[in-house]
C-alpha cells in the first residue's frame, strides 16, 4: 500500500488503548472499539476537497496502529478507503476496507474517528482480521467450483453470474480468516428468489459463508413492472410518473409519494439528500411479477408486489414498508450490514426502525400504528393484526425478544428457508430496544427487570442514525450496536441518554445492566454459563469469556 507520510503528523504511537464499554472482543479476540488520548494524528482539514488526503493519512495510521497493541497484524495486511465523510460535531470518520496480499477481506472494515480541525484520532472501531500464516498461491491455483454439479455437492443451487473473484473471508461466527472464492448465484428457492454471493473455501471446498443481496429509495421516479420479474431486462418497467406527476395508478401513486416523503424524513431530520446523501434519484416498480407478497429494496431500486389479496395487500400501499425497504438502500451506502446472521438481524432492525419513525414524522406524532410494521398491507381480511410488533415482537409468533433466545444462536448458513439464519426473526430484539428508548419501561414478558427512561422518538432516532452513519459496520452483532449507540449518544447528548441507551439494551439482554450485572456481553470476562448473555462462558479457568 503506498505510504504518504508527509501527510502523518504525528507518530501512531498507542502506549495506552482503553476499550469502549460493553463488547469490546470480536469472535477473533482481537479490539472492535478503543479510545485513547494518544493515539496520534491523521491530515488535519475541514475542507471537503482534502478528502483523498485525509483518506491516506488514515490508511498509513491504521497500518501502522495494527502492528501495535492488541491487534496483532503479522504482516501483509493493508486498507483502501471506502468512504470520508464529516459531521456537524467537527469530527471526520474514514471507513476503510481491509486487504490481505492485496485481496479485500470480506466482513473486514475499520474506521477511524478524528477531529477534522486538528486530526488527532480518538478512537477506531470495527473489524480486523489478522494474517495468521494465511496461505495464497498454493490455493489461489485450484480452480473455482463453477459448474452445476460442483456446486450441487456443496449444497447450493441457482445460476452463476460473472466469474468467481479470489477473496478473503472473515468468519464473524468462529473468527476465522479463510482464503475464499466469491461466486454470485441467482434463483429462486421454495418460491423466493434469491441473489448471493457464496463464499468457499479454497482449500477444502466448505461454505463458509453467504451474503445476500436480495433485501425482503430529491428525484424520483415510478414504473410499471407490468408483472415482469425483477430480473427482467424490462426493468424498471413503463415510466409513470416523475416528480410532482400524477402516476394515473393508485399502487404507483403511493409507491411514489411514499417514496417523496420518507426522502423528505431523511432530509429533513438528518439533512441526508437521498439514499446515498448525494442526491440519488429513487425508483420504484410496481406490479412485480403476479400476485407477488412481497416488496424489497433490490439492484439499487424498489420493487412491490401486488399482493395475493389474502396474506398480503399491493404492499405498495404500506407506508412504513416503503420506509423499511429504502432504508436498505440507506444501509447499503453506509454501514453496509451483511444480511445474514446478527448483522442481518441488525440491517432489519434499522429498516423497520426508521420505517416506523419516518412514518411518525409523516403522521406528525407516535400514534397506535407507530410500532407495528406492515399492519395497512398484511393479511387485509383481519383488523388489528401486523406482521411485526416492535413494543412486543413476540406476538407475531416468530420473532425473538431477548438476546439470549435468539434464533439460530450458533454456527449457521443464511437460506432463504432459515431467514438468512433469522434476520427477520432476531430483528425483534433491536426494534424492542429502540421502542423502549423512546417511550420507557420495561421488558413486554417480563425476561429482566430492568426499567428504561425513554428519550423520545426525536432523540433516539438520532442516536440510531448516527451508529448506522459513523460506527457500524458491516460485520456489526448486537454487542457492537450497543457499543455504537451508547457512544452515538454520548457524541450527541451525553451521559444521561447513554444511560438510557444502556439500560434498553440490558432490556433486551445485549450486554449488562449498569449495576446489576444481569448479564455479560460476548467477549467479557465470566467465570460460569450464567454471567453470560449468550448462556456461554468458554476458556481456560481465570481466562474466560463469553462467547
Amino acid at each position: 500500500m503506498k505510504k504518504l507520510s508527509t501527510l502523518l503528523l504525528a507518530a501512531a504511537l498507542v502506549p495506552t488503548m482503553a476499550l469502549a464499554a460493553g463488547h469490546n472482543k470480536s469472535a477473533a479476540d482481537l479490539p472492535t472499539f478503543v479510545k485513547s488520548d494518544n493515539f496520534g494524528f491523521i491530515h488535519a482539514s475541514t475542507a471537503k476537497a482534502d478528502r483523498e488526503q485525509v483518506g491516506l493519512s488514515a490508511v498509513n495510521f491504521l497500518e501502522d496502529l495494527v502492528t501495535r497493541g492488541d491487534f496483532q497484524a503479522m504482516g501483509g495486511e493493508s486498507f483502501e478507503v471506502r468512504k470520508v465523510s464529516y459531521d456537524d460535531l467537527g469530527q471526520v470518520h474514514v471507513r476503510t476496507r481491509q486487504l490481505i496480499h492485496g485481496l479485500e477481506v470480506v466482513n473486514a472494515d475499520l474506521i477511524v474517528h478524528a477531529d477534522a480541525a486538528s486530526g488527532r484520532v480518538e478512537a477506531v472501531n470495527g473489524l480486523f482480521a489478522p494474517n495468521r500464516d494465511l496461505a495464497l498461491m498454493p490455493m489461489a491455483k485450484t480452480a473455482p467450483p463453477r459448474h452445476a454439479f460442483e456446486l450441487q455437492r456443496l449444497g447450493l443451487s441457482g445460476d452463476t453470474v460473472g466469474f468467481p473473484s479470489l477473496k478473503y473471508f472473515f468468519d464473524t461466527q468462529s473468527g476465522r480468516t479463510h482464503l475464499v472464492w466469491e461466486i454470485r448465484l441467482i434463483g429462486d428457492e421454495n418460491g423466493m428468489p434469491f441473489d448471493n454471493f457464496v463464499y468457499v473455501d479454497a482449500a477444502d471446498r466448505s461454505v463458509v459463508g453467504v451474503s445476500p443481496q436480495f433485501h425482503t429509495a430529491k428525484v424520483w421516479r415510478t414504473y410499471d413492472a407490468e408483472n415482469n420479474s425483477y430480473t427482467s431486462s424490462f426493468m424498471p418497467g413503463t415510466l409513470l410518473c416523475s416528480g410532482s406527476q400524477n402516476c394515473g395508478d393508485s399502487a404507483a401513486q403511493a409507491a411514489h409519494d411514499g417514496a417523496s416523503d420518507v426522502y423528505d424524513y431523511y432530509f429533513n431530520t438528518f439533512g441526508r439528500d437521498s439514499l446515498n446523501d448525494a442526491g440519488m434519484a429513487m425508483i420504484s416498480s410496481v406490479h412485480v411479477l403476479s400476485n407477488w407478497n412481497n416488496a424489497a429494496w433490490y439492484n439499487n431500486q424498489m420493487i412491490y408486489g401486488d399482493g395475493d389479496g389474502s396474506t398480503f395487500s399491493n404492499l405498495a400501499l404500506g407506508f412504513d414498508v416503503i420506509g423499511h425497504e429504502l432504508t436498505h438502500g440507506v444501509t447499503d451506502f453506509e454501514s453496509d450490514l451483511v444480511y445474514a446472521n446478527e448483522s442481518g438481524a441488525l440491517n432489519e432492525a434499522w429498516s423497520d426502525i426508521f420505517g416506523a419513525a419516518a412514518e411518525a414524522y409523516r403522521d406528525g406524532n407516535i400514534n397506535s400504528g407507530t410500532w407495528l410494521i406492515g399492519e395497512d398491507v398484511y393479511t387485509p381480511g383481519t383488523n388489528g393484526d401486523a406482521l411485526r410488533y416492535m413494543d412486543d415482537p413476540t406476538l407475531d409468533g416468530y420473532s425473538t425478544d431477548y438476546y439470549p433466545e435468539r434464533l439460530y444462536a450458533g454456527r449457521c448458513r443464511p437460506t432463504n428457508s432459515n431467514d438468512q439464519c433469522g434476520v427477520h426473526g432476531n430483528s425483534g430484539i433491536a426494534n424492542l430496544a429502540f421502542y423502549l428508548l423512546v417511550e420507557g419501561g420495561s421488558h413486554p414478558r417480563g425476561k429482566t427487570s430492568e426499567v428504561v427512561t425513554g428519550v423520545g422518538i426525536s432523540t433516539a432516532e438520532q442516536v440510531f442514525y448516527r451508529a448506522q452513519t459513523t460506527y457500524l459496520t458491516s460485520g456489526s452483532e448486537f454487542s457492537d450496536a450497543r457499543a455504537a449507540t451508547e457512544q452515538a449518544a454520548a457524541d450527541l447528548f451525553g451521559q444521561s441518554v447513554v444511560d438510557s441507551v444502556g439500560s434498553a439494551w440490558c432490556a433486551v439482554g445485549v450486554g449488562s445492566c449498569g449495576g446489576t450485572g444481569s448479564c455479560s456481553a460476548v467477549g467479557a470476562s465470566c467465570s460460569a454459563d450464567s454471567d453470560c448473555c449468550s448462556g456461554s462462558c468458554k476458556g481456560r479457568p481465570g481466562n474466560q469469556t463469553c462467547k
